[in-house]
């Protein structure tokens, strides 16, 4: 099924050239008070310690935390943090009264509450929406709705409630996207990573870290504009009109977390027959948390359905489920120099 192809690891001090340059978009307010939702999975129920841990850690770097008013409820089934309207309406009451909303952690069902969802009231307040895993159809649809930059891969429970030193570099590059004074912003990679599933609610042991590498799968350079999340999720609403259209454009990002071979194939494909991988100007693929020793199943898949293609693509990013996580800005437009 898939053909081979050698590629091309890149780490600090190799002589090959990755540039990640995001131009940013101006911020006016002065951003104190963050909100937090669950528009999918009812984290906060599930895990009380990492979700606190998260709070207190978003207070003492200064913010005040307003919270939604699903916090804490089981939803349906532990599976759903409420009904669709719910979920929506807890979204639309933090609109106008925070700065940033970030959402709790990510689940299944994001989906399911975009057509509650008060596209108007958000672009009038424009407060900074930043989601994680399947609240990614929740950025994708605010973005297309309101034309306002939205935020991708970070939320309280995962990332900020994560022990030290996850918790500070996931923080490092919060800080270096949503307050930079630059107009442009060049995402540094870390030197370290981690997929380590333990223990989330209490102290263990350190997670287990490797050395990082981002992997030049194709070279060149391009800029356009960056849209993408998580795969799964894309899915969930590609054709639909809460998906942004993909175009020449595009450097589409896109991260997961690895289950089998069949599901990520199909995903994949799903994409192909929607003529995306004929379109995008640029690619780039995060880690895929828990693939393990499958990790070149990754760079087959790439291969098969975007081998063909003269663009530039990235493998091995840090966005989305494994530690550190970048924040990436969707409709942002970016840079992508791979040489």
């Amino acid at each position: 099924m898939f053909r081979t192809r050698e590629i091309l690891c890149t780490i600090k001090g190799d002589e090959r050239i990755i540039k990640i340059i995001f131009n940013r978009v101006k911020n006016e307010r002065d951003i104190k008070s963050i909100g937090i939702c669950s528009p999918s999975y009812p984290g906060t129920f599930h895990y009380p310690k990492r979700y606190k841990r998260g709070i207190e850690f978003l207070k003492n770097k200064g913010f005040t935390v307003v919270e939604g008013n699903l916090t804490e409820k089981e939803g349906y089934r532990g599976e759903i943090s409420g009904g669709a309207r719910d979920r929506a309406e807890e979204f639309n009451q933090l609109i106008p009264h925070v700065d940033v909303i970030m959402t709790s952690i990510g689940g299944y069902n994001s989906n399911s509450i975009l057509k509650y969802v008060d596209y108007e009231l958000f672009e009038q307040k424009a407060p900074i929406f930043i989601g994680y895993s399947d609240t990614t159809a929740l950025a994708l649809a605010l973005y297309k709705k309101t034309g306002c930059i939205t935020y991708l891969s970070q939320s309280v429970i995962s990332n900020f409630g994560e022990f030290e030193p996850f918790n500070e570099l996931n923080y490092s590059y919060f800080k270096s996207m949503i307050f930079s004074k630059q107009r442009t912003v060049e995402l540094q990679m870390s030197d370290i990573w981690t997929d380590d599933w333990i223990n989330w609610e209490n102290y263990e042991r350190a997670k287990k870290v490797n050395k990082n590498e981002w992997i030049i799968f194709n070279e060149g350079e391009y800029s356009g504009t960056l849209i993408g999340g998580n795969l799964d999720t894309i899915i969930g609403i590609i054709g639909t009109e809460y998906m942004p259209e993909i175009t020449e454009d595009t450097i589409l990002l896109l991260e997961d977390v690895y289950t089998d071979l069949g599901r990520v194939y199909r995903n994949f494909t799903t994409l192909a027959l929607h003529g995306v991988f004929d379109k995008i100007g640029g690619l780039i693929v995060s880690k895929f948390e828990t693939i393990g020793e499958d990790s070149d199943v990754i760079n087959d898949i790439i291969n098969e359905f975007v081998g063909h293609r003269n663009i530039p693509i990235l493998l091995n990013f840090d966005c989305g489920h494994t530690h550190p996580s970048c924040l990436i800005p969707i409709g942002s437009n970016i840079t992508l120099k791979l040489n």
